[in-house]
């Protein structure tokens, strides 16, 4: 089974109306912050009221909403729950790591495939959910992650070999950022390595309202805030 750890925030915007339900730490997906906190005296968090649980998951969603994060969108991304694992690796790649389908369209920098057949359905699912709660805080539309290509670095690029999955809300979009038209709006994920591991670097773009946002998320689900992961510090080498 192929792993990605995911952290579960407990509480959310959600939860004001549904603290009387018989679960009330039903979890809402959201990949947690980086930055480090003071941690509890034992024994009392098992000990904290609900209102108290929901009180600190609030303000810790307050401190990742900026002023051009739509609340809406933000509480309908926190509703996804994707998988963290599959029956399959997250990419269908030869031992070259080259995709096993056709290319779709091709640019010097870039070969471009369809994500059918290349990235796994959980993985698409996950890269999904991370991504529309990135879109979200920046009051972007959310996607459904039916267009979805992936692109590889050529030799000629500046990234050869870097593999990224770009997700776009309609088809048309899809079709102008691929023919280099103006794309408006982009939302890329980069498979970045880090010792062992592969982090996800996510790039989203707004043309129109001049907006860049650039997060960083670990093998294990931890956020790296307005980072890319080219700039985060790799994990400690595994204990021999």
């Amino acid at each position: 089974m192929f792993k990605l750890s995911l952290s579960i925030l407990l509480a959310s915007v959600m939860v004001l109306s549904a603290c009387s339900d018989d679960n009330p730490t039903s979890p809402n997906y959201k990949p947690y912050p980086g930055k480090s906190a003071k941690e509890a005296p034992k024994g009392t968090e098992a000990e904290a009221p609900t209102s108290s649980k929901v009180a600190q998951s609030l303000q810790a969603l307050k401190d990742d909403m900026g002023s051009d994060a739509d609340p809406v969108k933000v509480a309908k991304a926190l509703k996804a729950r994707p998988p963290n694992s599959g029956p399959e690796p997250m990419l269908m790649l030869d031992k070259n790591k080259t995709p096993l389908v056709p290319v779709l369209h091709n640019t010097i920098k870039l070969n471009y495939y369809e994500c059918d057949g290349v990235v796994a359905p959980w993985f698409r699912e996950l890269v999904v959910a991370e991504m529309n709660y990135f879109s979200a805080l920046m009051n972007l539309p959310l996607v459904d992650g039916k267009h979805c290509v992936v692109s590889i670095g050529t030799t000629s690029g500046l990234t050869p070999g870097r593999i990224s999955i770009d997700l776009h809300e309609t088809p048309e979009r899809l079709k102008d950022c691929l023919s280099a038209k103006l794309c408006g709006q982009f939302r890329s994920m980069s498979l970045i390595e880090k010792g062992t591991t592969l982090y996800r670097s996510y790039f989203l773009s707004d043309m129109g309202r001049k907006m860049i946002s650039r997060q960083c998320v670990n093998h294990e689900g931890k956020w790296f805030k307005d980072k890319n992961c080219y700039d985060v510090d790799p994990p400690p080498p595994p204990k021999s």
